[in-house]
């Protein structure tokens, strides 16, 4: 994790607790991977796993000495590790949509269900509150959220951002309602 909420990483299959006050390279307390029995189980550092990211991502993780390998373990090159699709690269939206096409159709109705599994967090992540990826309001940029909630009940939600001058707490985005079985966008200016 980085010192700040400028990078997150975002995970599946896994989850890690940390402290954010810890030192450098030392801010992860715990690693476990996701044993598909209903557990979990901590990383075992002379095994190899496969990792899916995009390409961005995977260039940006050799900043921090990491390598892709091949399944004998010996390092190769990036380039060597782009999953294709006949000619085309495979996209990480498109991943996911043929994931959620896999998914079992449990209703009967010709359409694929997303399994309860998914239904509401794992707590993979361990934080004191959720951090979004990124988002910027500068020049021609706009920043949207949305929130979904899955449940059968409706919640309240307070939204807070963090920016180069600090946190920003806006009035109007504070114990917003967003009902059962729905999703609310939100866009804010800065300002």
């Amino acid at each position: 994790m980085m010192a700040n909420n400028t990078y997150f990483l975002q995970l599946g299959g896994a989850r890690v607790s940390y402290d954010p006050a810890g030192p450098a390279l030392g801010k992860i307390t715990s690693f476990e991977l996701d044993d598909l029995a209903g557990g979990w189980e901590p990383l075992d550092p002379a095994a190899l796993y496969r990792v899916a990211t995009c390409q961005y991502d995977a260039y940006f993780m050799g900043s921090f000495g990491l390598a892709p390998r091949d399944e004998t373990g010996a390092v190769t090159n990036i380039d060597n590790c782009i999953v294709y699709d006949g000619p085309d690269q495979v996209k990480g939206w498109y991943a996911l949509a043929q994931m959620v096409a896999a998914m079992p159709d449990l209703d009967g109705d010709g359409i694929p269900n997303i399994p309860s599994d998914y239904k509401y967090p794992q707590q993979r992540i361990n934080p004191a509150g959720w951090y979004m990826a990124e988002g910027s309001t500068g020049g021609d940029m706009q920043t949207y959220v949305l929130v979904q909630n899955p449940t059968d009940a409706d919640v309240s939600v307070n939204l807070s951002f963090q920016t180069d001058s600090g946190r920003v707490v806006p009035d109007d985005l504070q114990g917003v309602t967003v009902p059962a079985m729905s999703r609310r966008t939100f866009r804010w200016a800065c300002g």
